[in-house]
């Protein structure tokens, strides 16, 4: 027996808590015998104190896929994911190749008629590298937006930013352009600083056309949707590894579908298909609004149905939910659950599952939201060389004031949310009620403080004022001279309900006065309504801060153990095998 004795940084030994955490379940899971498990620890052990990382073998890596999927809590469909078809490619690195397997996945998606459910795994994340290999875009198939000379937008307003990023890269939109142009795809590796665009083929992105049995308008307008939704816009996070590049699809439920092709943020087509099927727009006694929704779903069934494609309905769905979480239950585990997702848009309390109990809680591995890379950039308003120095104090990573208003608690939530996922960056939360605007500027690098940002999170209340413990602070803020936060970089978050006139006022009042007084803002103001997103909204400020701050590259630091705010632990022995020991194992 060799004893080697090694010193690895704590983050490592967290590297090394999960993994076995992960190795542990597969074992249970799948039934390895306890000879495999024990090898396969100390493989894994030897691989992180040998180069600060591991690699999954590819049967932990198809069942950590379908794993990620039965953990995701906003999915109402995954009843089947223990079928999912999982593609391990991470030996291929070449981007045409990336775009190739792409296209091999959407072909395998549809390939016998019938969508399966199909996730295609790239490399993962490497200690060290701020972001690994990253799709720009959300999905595979996603339709373009652009502004038209009057002002009005046309196609798929959620993807407006990804279309102008794609046009000044390079892509030149059809002839003559349409509301249903199919977006390039776009690659990024930044480990070999390349990134590349490419067109998908027409035989690759299967739509179906929409019409209704009973409405021949209907078919008129033209209206289509993709078949597959391929997401691009997932970090799947496996035994404390990441995998920030792999396209998953599943199938749609044609309530999605509705609500693509109907609200403002989306297809903007209500007005439309009103007038299409007959409805007045005008009478709010008629319940216009629904009624137009209910139509919607039944020419999507129809219409998938017909051209034979796979698609779901939202009662059938939830009566697969509801088994799902049945069989969950039965082999001993807790089923996450996102009520807002996973209750259908349609029904309401007529469905079984409005009153079915359910628990939102984050367990790994997961499918987590990426923010989008071109938008950080795009947004980012101070030089990366200035939020990469640290502050005077001597401390390894910036210090962030997170600063909140709420009335219900939710933008306290969100502050505290921001607190936990922008570690290691050191992060002090506290309330407007507690928070002097005079003493911001003093408290912030530029003034000789410690913060090296202050980013504010705001509800609204009644007609858009401050919630009232913020009313003082809004106060004091407004009365400030024009250079009181000098160069003080900020960043607001507002949230509300679009339900209201008001929508988010006192985050665009905080946003307006912190400008008007001097701050430098690090993004744009973020909005998040509480009937459209408010979470993904959030997530999405909090990550693009992240990215502002190269908050990957700070956790890599800290997993490598470079980072000189990690204690070395003490040393560890490690016994190494004998080769008499290696038989029994093997």
């Amino acid at each position: 027996t060799v004893l080697v004795t090694t010193r690895i940084s704590f983050v490592s030994e967290r590297l090394l808590r999960k993994a076995f955490e992960w190795v542990d379940q597969v074992a249970h899971e799948l039934k390895w015998d306890d000879a495999y498990l024990a090898k396969r620890r100390f493989d894994i052990e030897s691989e992180v104190r040998t180069r600060g990382t591991y690699m999954h073998t590819e049967e932990e890596i198809v069942h950590g896929a379908r794993v990620s999927w039965r953990n995701s809590a906003k999915c109402v469909g995954r009843i089947a994911w223990n079928t999912l078809m999982v593609r391990d490619r991470r030996h291929v690195t070449n981007l045409d190749h990336m775009f190739a397997e792409c296209l091999e996945h959407q072909r395998l998606a549809t390939a016998d008629g019938s969508l399966k459910a199909v996730m295609t795994v790239f490399k993962p994340r490497q200690p060290g590298t701020r972001m690994g290999m990253r799709f720009w875009n959300p999905q595979l198939v996603r339709f373009a937006c652009y502004e038209k000379d009057d002002g009005e937008l046309m196609g798929d307003r959620a993807n407006k930013a990804y279309t102008d990023e794609c046009i000044a890269f390079g892509w030149e939109p059809p002839v003559p352009r349409t509301e249903f142009d199919v977006l390039p795809i776009v690659i990024e590796d930044p480990i070999a600083g390349t990134t590349k665009m490419f067109e998908l083929p027409k035989e690759y992105h299967k739509v179906t056309m929409i019409s209704h049995p009973k409405y021949p308008k209907f078919a008129k307008l033209g209206l289509r949707w993709c078949v597959v939704p391929t997401v691009t816009c997932f970090t799947m996070k496996i035994g404390g590894l990441e995998y920030p590049c792999n396209p998953f699809n599943g199938w749609f439920m044609e309530t999605e579908i509705t609500r693509d092709l109907l609200e403002p943020g989306r297809m903007d087509k209500m007005e439309a298909i009103a007038k299409a099927i007959g409805v007045d727009s005008s009478d709010e006694d008629d319940f216009w609004r629904e009624r137009v929704a209910i139509e919607t779903n039944k020419a999507v069934i129809h219409s998938f149905r017909k051209d034979g494609h796979s698609i779901v309905d939202h009662v059938t769905a939830q009566g697969q939910f509801l088994a799902h979480d049945m069989r969950e239950k039965r082999e001993g585990r807790e089923c996450p659950a996102q009520w807002s997702w996973v209750v259908p848009a349609f029904g309401g309390s007529t469905m079984p599952i409005w009153h079915h109990e359910m628990r939102d809680f984050y367990v790994e591995p997961q499918y987590d939201y990426q923010a989008e890379i071109f938008a950080v950039r795009k947004e980012c308003t101070i030089a990366e060389e200035e939020l990469l120095v640290s502050d005077e104090g001597g401390d390894a990573f910036e210090k962030i004031l997170v600063v909140y208003a709420s009335v219900t608690g939710t933008a306290e939530g969100y502050a505290y949310r921001a607190k936990k996922l922008l570690r290691p960056l050191q992060v002090t939360v506290a309330s407007c009620d507690t928070t002097n605007p005079k003493e911001l500027w003093s408290q912030c690098v530029v003034g000789g403080g410690q913060y090296s940002a202050i980013l504010f999170i705001t509800s609204t209340f009644g007609e858009g004022m401050p919630p009232p413990s913020a009313e003082d602070f809004f106060k004091s803020l407004r009365s400030l001279p024009i250079s009181a936060l000098a160069d003080v970089p900020f960043s607001v978050m507002a949230i509300g309900s679009s339900i209201y006139p008001d929508f988010c006022q006192a985050g665009i009042d905080l946003d307006r006065a912190l400008g008007k007084t001097g701050g430098k803002q690090l993004l744009p103001l973020s909005k998040g309504d509480e009937l459209n997103g408010q979470e993904d909204a959030v997530l999405h400020w909090i990550s693009s801060v992240g990215s502002l701050f190269d908050l990957q590259q700070k956790q890599a630091l800290v997993e490598s153990g470079d980072s000189p705010a990690e204690e070395e632990s003490d040393p560890v022995s490690v016994d190494m095998l004998s080769d008499e020991d290696e038989k029994v194992i093997a």
